[in-house]
């Protein structure tokens, strides 16, 4: 298990707010190749790019580093990446919609 979880989160988060590897990269001023090699974790980045990803996505630089954002508390991730608060209609759609059946319905044979 590693302590570092840069590699996962920067992809975490950047596929959640919608963006390319290319934008991403060009807004950090480095090359597309650069910023990949961050998310699979081949090159870790400088600390100068590292507090502008931080920036970027809204994230302390701990957090972005040390902790697995996808499986922490919705409170603690950007407010743009939360979850919207279930309200009383879609409490009440998510009742009314009709689960799916798994499996098909066999047919019962009888005996002639």
């Amino acid at each position: 298990m590693s302590l570092i979880y840069l590699s996962q989160n920067l992809r975490f988060l950047r596929k959640t707010l919608h963006f390319s590897q290319r934008q991403v990269a060009l807004w950090l001023n480095v090359e597309r190749s650069s910023y990949t090699y961050y998310e699979l974790g081949r090159t870790m980045p400088p600390l100068p790019v590292l507090l502008k990803l931080a920036w970027f996505f809204e994230v302390s630089l701990d957090g972005l580093v040390l902790t697995d954002l996808t499986k922490t508390p919705p409170e603690y991730l950007p407010a743009c990446i939360q979850p919207p608060e279930p309200t009383a209609e879609s409490e009440q759609e998510e009742k009314d919609t009709p689960k799916p059946r798994r499996g098909r319905k066999r047919k019962k044979h009888t005996a002639s």
